[in-house]
């Protein structure tokens, strides 16, 4: 005895197939949709709350001693020196003192450019 396996996918087979599937690709676009939506809103509140500390012409967002630091015309940030006797008589030039933020930071991008000279 043979036995033979039949089977046959008519019209009502394949739309009970592309059904769900229409339905799924439809819901994942969506939600793509609003993920992304949802990231270009964040961009933007990040955007809108950002603080720059330092932008060439003010020393306002932060505390230092009176004149040790000043915005120079060029837009850097320079740390005066002064003259200090050591304990051992001989004078030098040394900074004027740290600078700090007047507010705390939790999430920040530092960039630094710093300069030296002797």
């Amino acid at each position: 005895m043979t036995m033979k396996s039949v089977s046959t996918i008519g019209s009502s087979g394949s739309h009970s197939i592309m059904k769900p599937l229409v339905s799924l690709c439809f819901v994942l676009l969506l939600v793509s949709a609003i993920i992304h939506q949802q990231a270009l809103s964040d961009d933007a509140n990040l955007a809108a709350e950002k603080t720059i500390l330092f932008a060439g012409q003010s020393t306002s967002h932060w505390e230092c001693r009176d004149g040790a630091w000043i915005a120079d015309a060029d837009g850097s940030l320079t740390c005066q020196m002064e003259e200090v006797t050591q304990k051992n008589g001989k004078k030098r030039q040394r900074g004027m003192g740290y600078i700090w933020t007047r507010s705390t930071y939790s999430d920040f991008i530092r960039g630094l450019l710093a300069v030296t000279c002797s």
